[in-house]
């Protein structure tokens, strides 16, 4: 089951994260909380994405899609929403 992490502002979702690891879905979602401290945070087990949406109705995803976040890649959180993996190679 993977572990995905949600950034969201109000009911807009501002990122979505994804990694089979919950010691690295909970270092990711401590980092982002100490970057974004006015946005809230959540990580969530589920089977797929789509179960994810199912289970948080209230939040608007709109075309975001999960990241995937590389435990063994010591990278720090995103500076901006919208950030990508891609974009920090």
């Amino acid at each position: 089951m993977a572990h995905f992490i949600v950034l969201s502002e109000a009911q807009a979702v501002l990122g979505v994260w994804s990694t089979p690891h919950g010691v690295a879905a909970s270092r990711w979602a401590m980092e982002l909380g100490l970057t974004y401290p006015g946005c809230r945070v959540q990580v969530e087990q589920a089977p797929d994405f789509d179960a994810l949406k199912a289970r948080l109705p209230e939040l608007c995803f709109r075309a975001h899609a999960p990241e995937p976040v590389d435990p063994l890649v010591r990278k720090r959180a995103p500076s901006s929403p919208g950030w990508t993996a891609a974009a920090a190679s």
